[in-house]
């Protein structure tokens, strides 16, 4: 894999639509200790990244793939790359996955836009998580039929409402797990209630700067 740099950048996608991960395989593989990577990962990495492009995904089985961002469903205009988890067990796109199918996507920061009321342009941050290089957000999984009868596994990423200095920003935040709350959550048999719940209530010191667009 080299030096992984996945970018992924969107500023018209809903939140959130742009997060980073800098680090290499080794770094990867010391932070998730116990986990290995798939080998049919592509070799030729990309700088930057999409939603609707493959990104690196850890599954409960303690392996990475590489897996599509955004859910396609036949009713969506457009990959659905976010989930929210204030009603995620009342959706019926979501629900499943999030009780059967769920992942984590590792990231070493990610971004937001800021509506500045005196400015046309949005200003541009970056957020990550004081004291951890490497950080997880919770994602789920679906995997859908293609056209010529083949299937794609996707993911989608966990959001919910922001709280302190995040809200100025943004009023929603991917929902970040720590270390504790990654076993619970990669664990399908933890309860999708209490799970949710749990996130909900889960609070991350995030760190934040302002960056260029």
């Amino acid at each position: 894999l080299g030096h992984l740099q996945i970018v992924l950048f969107k500023e018209r996608l809903t939140m959130c639509g742009q997060y980073s991960f800098l680090e290499n395989k080794k770094a990867l593989l010391e932070r998730y200790a116990g986990t290995e990577l798939d080998s049919n990962l592509p070799e030729d990495e990309r700088e930057v990244y999409y939603p609707s492009q493959n990104n690196l995904i850890l599954l409960p089985n303690n392996k990475f793939y590489a897996i599509k961002w955004g859910f396609t469903p036949s009713f969506a205009k457009r990959p659905l790359i976010n989930a929210r988890l204030e009603s995620i067990l009342e959706k019926q796109t979501f629900i499943e996955p999030f009780k059967r199918k769920r992942c984590l996507i590792p990231a070493t920061s990610f971004y937001e836009f800021k509506e500045v009321d005196s400015q046309e342009k949005k200003e541009r941050w970056q957020i990550a998580v004081a004291g951890l290089d490497i950080f997880s957000i919770a994602g789920i999984c679906e995997r859908y039929e293609n056209d010529d009868g083949s299937s794609t596994l996707t993911y989608s990423m966990l959001t919910k409402d922001s709280e302190g200095p995040m809200a100025d920003i943004h009023h929603r935040v991917p929902v970040i797990l720590n270390k504790q709350t990654e076993r619970e959550y990669l664990n399908l048999n933890t309860d999708p209630n209490q799970l949710q719940e749990t996130l909900l209530t889960l609070s991350i010191d995030l760190t934040f700067k302002q960056v260029t667009n």
